[in-house]
């Protein structure tokens, strides 16, 4: 599915927002980049 999709920070409220035309897969490469110390953007503020 194409979108647009915002994710809050709730410790800060700051927000992230992004688009993609697969959200599904746009989904779980956040979470894979999140728990993946080789990936280029782990342990980034978004994360």
């Amino acid at each position: 599915m194409i979108g647009i999709y915002k994710y809050t920070n709730k410790i800060n409220n700051k927000i992230y927002i992004g688009q993609s035309i697969d959200l599904e897969q746009r989904k779980y490469a956040h979470k894979s980049s999140a728990f993946n110390e080789k990936a280029k953007d782990y342990n980034s503020q978004f994360h």
